[in-house]
């Protein structure tokens, strides 16, 4: 008889700790799984290319960001050291806006 196999669910990558100054964004961008993203940060693209597992990215920013994101579900995003809820299913792209 074989056993069912189960989900396992990547760990996630540690966040190191980031400082705001001046009032600036801080977006952190982590993946557990190979994905895309594109990030604007006030308006100026900054970043367009693939991440891979257990890589971590910050940004800055003095208003907003955009970002748009691929296989969303294995992307975590911290702004300003509060870590947002992924809302996109596997394999799904996600867009949104980050204002603070």
């Amino acid at each position: 008889m074989l056993a069912a196999a189960s989900a396992v669910t990547p760990p996630v990558p540690k966040l190191p700790p980031v400082k705001s100054t001046d009032g600036e964004l801080v977006l952190q961008v982590a993946t557990t799984e190979r994905s895309w993203g594109a990030i604007d940060a006030d308006g100026r693209m900054i970043r367009h290319a693939i991440m891979h597992p257990d890589e971590v990215k910050t940004f800055r920013a003095k208003k907003s960001f955009y970002a748009l994101t691929g296989n969303a579900q294995c992307v975590i995003l911290s702004l300003t050291g509060k870590t947002l809820q992924s809302f996109a299913g596997k394999g799904a792209s996600k867009q949104m806006c980050l204002q603070w």
